[in-house]
């Protein structure tokens, strides 16, 4: 998983605002604070919760349909964007988060795994060099170079795209 900014989660806020969701609800979504604290019953973390569309009635469609194509019944359910799932119940959430290797802290509380943290230097993923090499050939080079201008092209781009590291 990785982790979002501060720029993604407002954004994330405005698209689910746009969207018709509740300002408290966006602001649980974009920001991660899923589950507030209170009572930890079943019923008390289902009660008040509307299925998670707000007003926005075309993609609780689309969900609903997707969902009973899948064999699953949506009635009383939750849709959860950041679980991908619906849930009905704090132990949904729970079998969720546990076959996901997620973590959860709140009503429920379940340990992700362990995050493993790389010694050594930052490297740009190849894929995002390789992505900025094929606009510079073709918006520089009219989609065409040499194999050892490729090479080099691709060493500087990822030099560039790495930036000062310290």
């Amino acid at each position: 998983m990785t982790t979002a900014t501060a720029s993604d989660k407002q954004r994330h806020y405005q698209h689910l605002r746009r969207r018709g969701v509740s300002h408290k609800h966006a602001c649980k979504l974009a920001t991660g604070l899923f589950f507030s604290v209170g009572l930890s019953t079943s019923t008390t973390f289902m009660a008040n919760r509307d299925d998670g569309f707000g007003t926005d009635d075309r993609s609780r469609k689309r969900h609903h349909a997707k969902a009973r194509a899948a064999g699953i019944n949506p009635t009383g359910k939750v849709w959860s964007p950041q679980l991908n799932e619906w849930f009905s119940s704090k132990d949904d959430v729970k079998r969720i988060c546990e076959r996901k290797g997620m973590t959860c802290e709140g009503l429920v509380n379940v340990k992700g795994p362990a995050v493993e943290v790389k010694e050594g230097p930052y490297r740009v993923a190849n894929d995002l060099v390789q992505e900025e090499v094929e606009t510079i050939v073709a918006r520089d080079h009219e989609g065409h170079i040499g194999e050892q201008a490729l090479t080099d092209l691709t060493e500087t781009t990822r030099e560039r795209l790495t930036g000062t590291v310290d």
